[in-house]
């Protein structure tokens, strides 16, 4: 930074790895009693019902990483006998907009939602009690949740990089100090200005923006990708900032305009953003 699959499987009721049996789209595991449901069959899945009963027996569990990177799923309809929704669950499915979690689900597991980037509309139950590590991590389509008065824990990082989340009815613990944490409208983050979209004009790999009018003070300035904050930057030398693991800052003397670049070869990260703020 410088400043100037699842694949598969046709089979029904069936063994299958690690004790899944398989039956239509889905395998599960017999817990005795009840099933936890752990392998899908259709990636490209857009809508999903999933099923409350499955060869007689009652789905209560969600085996983590279940529907992981289903990139095209929308929308999900999670009954009622689920009780455990494993971790990551639902990670990177990043068309998913709107889902209610059922009662009797009592922990929302680490990463469950995690770059869920279009999720807008989450419903918790009553029976919720905890919020978990990176639950909800880089949801930056979520502007406001409604947190259930019986939750007693929410881990520090559980809305880490939810950029636009602007109101909840309890304070949310979260950790300013970490690169993925600093901006967004919590209380402790409004220093941090919005995002300010850098572009790659040559196509060179090197990402730039023009920060404008700043008053003559210390400004800190961090970059991220696809609503992941990257590593922070900060050694000058010969007034450029070259990457380290300290914040990337710069001392003005006047009021100017300053230009952030940053050459990257992340070919997978179409998208960097900036923000500013004042250092205290």
């Amino acid at each position: 930074m410088s400043i100037s699959s699842s694949s598969s499987v046709p089979v029904s009721s069936q063994s299958f790895d690690d004790n899944i049996i398989i039956s239509g789209k889905y395998g599960y595991v017999d817990k005795g009693g009840y099933a936890m449901l752990a392998y899908y069959d259709d990636v490209d899945a857009v809508n999903i019902d999933i099923p409350a009963e499955i060869n007689g027996l009652p789905v209560k569990e969600l085996k983590e990483y279940l529907f992981s990177n289903c990139d095209k799923l929308v929308s999900v309809n999670i009954p009622s006998s689920i009780n455990v929704i494993g971790n990551y669950v639902f990670v990177e499915c990043s068309s998913l907009k709107k889902v209610a979690v059922p009662e009797g689900v009592k922990t929302i597991n680490e990463g469950v939602f995690k770059y869920c980037s279009s999720l807008s509309e989450i419903n918790l139950p009553k029976s919720l009690t905890r919020i978990e590590d990176y639950a909800f991590a880089g949801c930056i389509a979520l502007e406001s949740i409604y947190i259930p008065e019986n939750v007693s824990f929410i881990n520090e990082h559980a809305f880490s990089g939810c950029v636009n989340l602007k109101t909840s009815n309890v304070k949310l613990n979260i950790v300013t100090d970490t690169t993925y944490d600093i901006t967004g409208t919590f209380p402790q983050c409004s220093s941090w200005t919005k995002d300010i979209i850098m572009s790659d004009k040559n196509n060179d790999g090197i990402y730039e923006a023009v920060i404008n009018d700043l008053e003559p003070d210390v400004y800190e300035f961090k970059i991220r990708s696809n609503g992941e904050w990257t590593d922070s930057w900060g050694d000058i030398e010969n007034g450029v900032t070259y990457n380290s693991q300290k914040n990337c800052s710069i001392l003005l003397e006047s009021k100017a305009s300053v230009e952030v670049s940053f050459n990257t070869n992340f070919e997978d990260k179409k998208k960097w953003v900036v923000s500013v703020k004042k250092l205290d």
